[in-house]
């Protein structure tokens, strides 16, 4: 299949498709030995940079609400209270981590 049917069924830009082409040979592919593309040809590497780390804040934040049901019924401004942090903040880490407010049915 041409390059340009390719791009157009998989609604991607050719120049996409030249990239991950260039990338597969650059990791070993080789298409007169065996024409299928093996992912780990076209795999993305590894990042560098450290990964990311839970401050002792968002940590007590989290195991506040996770700890018990009556720890899990305080409103953001007790726990930002107790962590001695703003309720904005208190909001954000329970965001970020997954929580939303729901009323108890």
């Amino acid at each position: 299949m041409a390059q340009t049917n390719v791009s157009h069924t998989l609604q991607i830009p050719s120049s996409t498709l030249y990239d991950i082409q260039k990338q597969a040979k650059d990791h070993g592919f080789d298409p007169k030995n065996d024409p299928q593309i093996s992912l780990s040809y076209v795999e993305d590497a590894s990042r560098s940079g450290q990964p990311k780390k839970i401050s002792t804040k968002e940590a007590g934040i989290i195991a506040f609400v996770t700890k018990s049901h009556s720890e899990r019924e305080k409103s953001t401004e007790i726990l930002a209270f107790e962590a001695g942090i703003s309720h904005s903040s208190v909001l954000q880490i329970l965001k970020k981590h997954g929580f939303v407010i729901a009323k108890p049915t």
